[in-house]
């Protein structure tokens, strides 16, 4: 896996998921329902397609957020500018 930092704590891991990973996991969000996304304002969760116009899906899985995070877990800062 090769890490690319892109400034301001952002960077991106390529190939951290196989094709048939990603295959997988697009076809699961697939039989979910996608919503607008939102944005957090300061009266709270707001839609606004001038900053974000995209449709997402969020699900709970813990045995796969766990699977996904020991596998980023070694690329991963130890800290984040005090977090």
């Amino acid at each position: 896996m090769k890490i690319e930092n892109l400034g301001a704590g952002v960077f991106t891991i390529d190939n951290f998921l196989s094709k048939q990973e990603c295959e997988r996991y697009i076809n699961i969000s697939e039989d979910k329902i996608y919503d607008l996304a939102t944005i957090n304002a300061i009266a709270g969760p707001e839609i606004n397609k001038e900053i974000r116009h995209n449709d997402r899906v969020i699900f709970d899985d813990v045995e796969l957020a766990n699977m996904l995070f020991q596998r980023a877990r070694a690329c991963l800062p130890a800290s984040l500018h005090g977090w």
